[in-house]
């Protein structure tokens, strides 16, 4: 991995010491070392996967969505593709509302499920109330989705744990994955497990950033 934030932690108390959590962080520094792994990759797309994602930052995702918005002069689309937990969702209020899950499980057209303006230049595609069935084709519904909706601005996925049909998926599809990590939660041998399984997954990895 390169050094786009900081590598993957252990639960050791002399390794937790040496990790940067980007809770203690401003957002600002963090939005532009992700921003800088984009323009040298030339991705217009990037998923994160979290490892531990019981640990609720939703209110950071959207910061740090928000920070990048600003960075790029443009309005990002935030995708909540943890659909089991649905947090990014909840965050901006939209249980209820139509989104990912109608769009792979019942055809929802992709535009006609993203959220304009949740914030100022920030859109959204919620997680929807769906659940999700047969997962063979969901590659070609995200490329698809990506195409849809991604052109001409940011897509910024907050995805579920790696072995996630979902995450998969987006992992596949997008240009960049960054692998989230919780501090004192995440041990380096899950951390460097979810490595090699996202590579394998066809991920090209961007970074870790701990959380």
């Amino acid at each position: 991995m390169n050094d786009l934030a900081v590598p993957p932690t252990d639960t050791t108390p002399s390794a937790e010491s040496k990790q940067t959590n980007t809770d203690e962080l401003p957002v600002s520094p963090v939005a532009r070392r992700i921003q800088d792994a984009l323009a040298r990759y030339g991705a217009t797309s990037l998923v994160c996967v979290q490892l531990d994602p019981l640990r609720n930052r939703a209110n950071r995702w959207v910061e740090l969505a928000e920070e990048l918005s600003t960075l790029r002069d443009e309005t990002v689309l935030l995708v909540d593709g943890d659909i089991r937990r649905r947090q990014l969702t909840a965050e901006l209020g939209l249980q209820g509302e139509a989104g990912l899950a109608e769009y792979l499980t019942i055809g929802r057209p992709a535009t006609s499920v993203v959220r304009p303006r949740v914030r100022p230049r920030l859109d959204l595609l919620p997680s929807g109330r769906g659940w999700l069935g047969d997962s063979k084709r969901l590659p070609a519904s995200i490329a698809e989705l990506l195409h849809r909706i991604g052109r001409h601005r940011l897509v910024l996925v907050m995805a579920g744990p790696p072995e996630d049909p979902v995450a998969k998926a987006f992992q596949q599809c997008c240009h960049a994955t960054l692998l989230v990590v919780s501090s004192g939660i995440t041990e380096r041998s899950r951390a460097e497990g979810a490595l090699h399984e996202s590579v394998r997954a066809g991920a090209r990895i961007a970074g870790s950033l701990v959380a």
